[in-house]
Formats: structure tokens, sequence, C-alpha cells
């Protein structure tokens, strides 16, 4: 067998046992399609946040445990204690999400990017005085 039906053939299979997204409505997965797709994101991640000034010059790195909730809306997420960090998840079925504006305090008003990947998290956040990374995971 050559390599590129070999391929077709795996991707086929691939397809059949993943059939059972495409029949769930929007947000939601599994076999009965009652779970809900940010459901396996909740958790405690643990990880390293470093802090960057504007000239991308380290300011300051440290470790720090993350605990991730359910939020407001059917694709958005929340960190449990700063509730106004919302983690939007942009498209169905997918795990890349947007962090919307949101007040910083010292830092003013904080908007990011990041994704899942597995048990892993990984987001920017960017603000008037610099941009910090998070990278942790459960």
């Amino acid at each position: 067998m050559t390599l590129q039906p070999l391929l077709a053939t795996l991707l086929f299979a691939f397809a059949l046992t993943n059939c059972s997204r495409e029949n769930c409505e929007d947000w939601y997965e599994g076999d009965d399609c009652s779970t809900q797709q940010r459901d396996k994101f909740y958790g405690v991640y643990i990880g390293v946040l470093k802090t960057y000034d504007l000239q991308g010059n380290l300011v300051s790195e440290g470790p720090i445990d993350l605990a991730i909730e359910q939020g407001s809306e059917i694709n958005e997420l929340r960190l449990t204690n700063q509730p106004d960090c919302v983690f939007v998840l942009m498209n169905p079925g997918e795990t890349e999400f947007s962090i919307p504006d949101y007040n910083g305090g010292t830092s003013g008003t904080v908007n990011g990017e990041g994704g899942f990947n597995g048990k892993t998290i990984f987001f920017l956040l960017e603000n008037a005085v610099g941009f910090s990374e998070f990278f942790g995971s459960k």
C-alpha cells in the first residue's frame, strides 16, 4: 500500500470516529451531545507567569496557580479569583480563546489571547506597561 492511500484510509477512519461532534449543537460534544465543550477546561492550572516591560525585558517571573471556572456564557470561562478576566472560546470545537478588555488594576486595561492543548494552557496578556505570558498544566 502506498503512502497516499494509507493516509486517505486513516483520515476516513478518523472522520468516522469523530462524527458525533457534527451532530451536536454548537458548544456541546460527546456521544449524547450533553457535555459542554468548556467543561474539560475547568480546574487548577499550575504554571509560570512571566511579565515583561514594553521593550520586552523580563520584569518578573514566578510560579502561580490559576483556577478556571465556568463563565456566564456557554463559550466563556473565567479566573476564579479574578472573575473580570474572561476567556471567550472563539469557535465551537476549537480550543483558542480571546481575553476581552478588563480592568487590570495598576496595569490599566488588559486584554489577550491564548489556547488550550489537552491539559495545558497558554495565554498572553497585553497592557499599557508591557505584557505577560502564562504557561501551565493541570
